[in-house]
C-alpha cells in the first residue's frame, strides 16, 4: 500500500509541474548552432509566443492558489483500481503549503507539506518530521523567469499543430505531445519516475501520447491545465502494472495575495536527514 501511495505522490507532482510548465521538461541548455527549429535568436509569434507570454506571466505571480484533482487507475493482477487524489496548494515568495488526501479502496490516507525556505515540514497520517529544504529541493527544477527560450525548444511540428479555441472567457489552447515528436520530454518522465523508485528500468516503461490543454484568462494568466497519461510496464509489489492518471489544475485566485500558513508545532517536528 505504502509503495502505491507513493507512486501517487510522485505522479500528483510530477503531472501538476507537467501541467503548467509541460515545456520546461524538453528544455534543454544545450546550444545546438545547426538546430533551426529552436533558434534562440528567433522572435516568437502566432501561438508559440501566446504560449510563452502565458507561461511566463504565470510564473512570475507573487502568490499560488490552487487545487489539483488527479483521478488515478491502476490496472493489476486482471482488476482496476480508481484512486481519487485532492490536493491544495498555496505558496507565495516566502512559503508555500500542500494538502494531500487520497482515498484507496476505502482507505483515506493524507499528507501536509510546508516550507520556507529553510526547512520542509511534512506529516504523513499524522506523523510529523522536517528536513532540510535544500536536500529535499535537489531535484525540483528551478522555473525560469521567461519561457521564450523553453518554448523555443518544442519541435515546430507540435508548435504549428496548437489547437487554439477563443471562448468568452479567454483562448484554450490544446497541444499533442507524442514521443516520435517530442523524445526529450518522454526521456525526462521515464527518468524521473525511475529515480523516484516508481519504475525499476526506465527503458522498459512504455508511456501514451500525450495532450495537454491550458486555459488562459483574458489577463493573460493560465486559468486552468489539464493532462492525461498512462504508464505500462509498472511494478507494484512484484506484479506488472498499468497507470492511467488525469490530472486538472485550477488556479483559484489569480493576482490577488496569497497568506501561506504554517502546520501548527511543525518546529518541533524530529529532524529526518
Amino acid at each position: 500500500m505504502k509503495k502505491l501511495l507513493s507512486i501517487i505522490l510522485v505522479l500528483c507532482m510530477l503531472l501538476s509541474s507537467f501541467a503548467l510548465f509541460s515545456c520546461e521538461l524538453g528544455g534543454s541548455d544545450d546550444d545546438d548552432d545547426d538546430d533551426e527549429e529552436s533558434s534562440s535568436e528567433s522572435e516568437l509569434t502566432g501561438n508559440a509566443k501566446l504560449l510563452s507570454e502565458a507561461l511566463t506571466a504565470t510564473a512570475e505571480l507573487a502568490g499560488v492558489d490552487a487545487t489539483l484533482t488527479l483521478n488515478v487507475s491502476v490496472a493489476v493482477s486482471g482488476m482496476t483500481l480508481t484512486i481519487p487524489v485532492t490536493a491544495s496548494i498555496k505558496a507565495n515568495e516566502q512559503a508555500m503549503y500542500m494538502e494531500l488526501s487520497a482515498n484507496v479502496m476505502g482507505e483515506s490516507t493524507s499528507m501536509k507539506m510546508y516550507t520556507d525556505g529553510e526547512w520542509m515540514y511534512i506529516v504523513e497520517d499524522g506523523v510529523g518530521y522536517k528536513t532540510p529544504y535544500d536536500e529535499a529541493d535537489a531535484e525540483i527544477p528551478e522555473i525560469p523567469e521567461s519561457f521564450d527560450d523553453v518554448v523555443r525548444e518544442i519541435p515546430k511540428a507540435i508548435l504549428d499543430d496548437i489547437d487554439v479555441k477563443s471562448e468568452e472567457s479567454g483562448k484554450t489552447l490544446t497541444l499533442a505531445i507524442t514521443e516520435s515528436a517530442y523524445p526529450e520530454v518522454y526521456e525526462t518522465i521515464k527518468g524521473y519516475l525511475e529515480s523516484e523508485g516508481v519504475v525499476a528500468d526506465a527503458d522498459e516503461v512504455e508511456i501514451s501520447d500525450i495532450e495537454v490543454e491550458l486555459v488562459i484568462a483574458k489577463n493573460g494568466y493560465i486559468k486552468s491545465a489539464n493532462t492525461d497519461i498512462s504508464i505500462e510496464n509498472v511494478n507494484i509489489e512484484g506484479q506488472d502494472a498499468t497507470i492511467s492518471a488525469s490530472v486538472s489544475v485550477e488556479i483559484n485566485k489569480v493576482g490577488t495575495a496569497v497568506t501561506v500558513t504554517p502546520i501548527p508545532g511543525c518546529e518541533d517536528f524530529p529532524e529526518v536527514q
